[in-house]
């Protein structure tokens, strides 16, 4: 049989599937470069309320500040997974470090964008000052005589501030890596997101206004009293009006391969060699079409692409692995397909007892699986031999024969003896002798 995955190419790489891959490698990261921008520290500023006579209003919050970008590196690999040389060069200065990244570990190059801070809220609104009580007076005309006042009004509370901005993320860093041997560049793994935005802040509240001043009370000599009227309350200011905006996500960094050539010369891409398995046939081991419990499956071909623009060339060899058998492949050119013949030495995976088996086929260089390579498929696992019927007398009376009609369907492409053996259980009932 014949499996085969559908194949994609979406073209070059961005760095968002670099995000991906780390993530889909993030248990097996045994070392990391981290090259990442500093987050936005919070503004430890308080704005000051702004006089408007009455109540006060209160201030916008400050916008939060931008996130740091993550740093721009030049990084050069060399030696083995065990013995890994990092080189990195960033704005002149160097650095060297030697790292074990053991059989299946990977180096994670992270160079995320820092994250802006938060805006501050708007600050409430101070409340208005109250009106102040009528008094009493002489009048003017006889001074005998006292005169009121009404009761002033209470002043307007202040407004609530609006809320600040959110500061903006850093971007991604830029990485370059540069190997002489493509199969390197499997042993890393790159995050290169810009940073979050900050949150907007909320607006303030407005404050209430200013109780009016009570209305001054007049005795008369008569003995009856005079109210003066009450101050009216100042109005409550308005709540702020506008939420601050949250700050935008930073922008996505880069990464490029560059491959030392034997004579020193460069060349650049955008993306490293990108191999998936993208057919494979599956044999079963007697070859009578039947994939029986317990047997082997054999892979005897596998197609495996490269998406990418540059080709996968290494004495290294890249591994497409099965259960317990593997096969070597040195070359698979870029934007190329390469057929790969088992049928010498196939790969073998052990079937279960079914009634299906998953048989998973993966590439890896270096012994790391190369991400999104693997292609799976179930295989029908099933008994050469059916039985389609089974046809018998309902009744069988002492001493009588018993016949039994089988009907038997050969599944396979090969011929089959069989041997039946007879169980009779409760289907079966025996009339006694004295029966009529």
């Amino acid at each position: 049989m014949e499996v085969e995955v559908d194949v994609k190419d979406d073209g070059h790489v961005n760095a968002m599937v670099f995000a991906s891959r780390a993530a889909f490698k993030a248990p097996l990261v045994a070392h990391t470069v981290d090259l990442s921008g500093v987050d936005a520290s919070e503004s430890n500023s308080i704005p000051l309320a702004v006089s408007a006579g009455f109540g006060c209003d209160g201030a916008s919050g400050t916008p939060g500040t931008p996130g740091f970008s993550g740093t721009n590196a030049r990084i050069t690999l060399t030696g083995s997974s065990r013995s890994l040389h990092i080189h990195t060069e960033i704005e002149g200065k160097y650095e060297e470090k030697v790292v074990d990244l053991g059989d299946s570990g990977i180096l994670l190059i992270r160079s995320v964008g820092g994250n802006g801070s938060n805006g501050l809220d708007g600050m409430d609104g101070s409340p208005g000052e109250n009106g102040k009580n009528g008094t009493l007076s002489l009048n003017v005309v006889s001074p005998d005589m006292e005169q009121g006042v009404n009761g002033e009004d209470g002043k307007p509370g202040g407004n609530g501030g609006d809320g600040g901005d959110g500061g903006d993320g850093g971007n991604g860093g830029n990485v370059i890596i540069y190997a002489s041997d493509v199969s390197l560049f499997s042993l890393v793994e790159f995050d290169v997101r810009g940073g979050n935005g900050g949150m907007g802040g909320k607006p303030g509240l407005g404050a209430p206004g200013g109780r009016g001043g009570k209305g001054a009370v007049l005795e008369k000599v008569s003995g009856h009293k005079e109210k003066f009227l009450d101050g009216r309350d100042g109005p409550s200011g308005r709540n702020g009006t506008r939420v601050g905006n949250h700050g935008r996500i930073g922008q996505m960094g880069s990464v490029m391969f560059v491959l030392i050539k034997e004579d020193n010369s460069l060349e650049s891409f955008q993306d490293r060699y990108n191999l998936k398995i993208t057919k494979f046939c599956i044999e079963d081991e007697d070859s009578d079409g039947i994939f029986a419990p317990g047997s082997d499956a054999l892979v005897t071909k596998v197609w495996i692409s490269n998406l990418s623009d540059m080709s996968f060339d290494s004495h290294q060899g890249c591994i497409a692995n099965f259960p317990h058998s593997y096969a070597q492949i040195p070359i698979i050119p870029a934007k190329g397909t390469v057929e790969v013949d088992l049928t010498s030495k196939p790969l073998k995976s052990s079937l279960g007892p079914g009634p299906s088996g998953m048989c998973s086929l993966a590439l890896y260089v270096l012994g790391r699986e190369v991400p999104f390579s693997r292609c799976e498929s179930l295989v029908p696992v099933e008994h050469p031999l059916k039985i389609l019927e089974l046809d018998s007398p309902a009744v069988v009376s002492p001493g009588d024969n018993l016949t039994l009609c089988v009907r038997f369907r050969n599944l396979s492409k090969s011929d089959h003896s069989i041997e039946l053996e007879l169980f009779l259980g409760n289907h079966f009932s025996f009339l006694p002798e004295n029966n009529s």
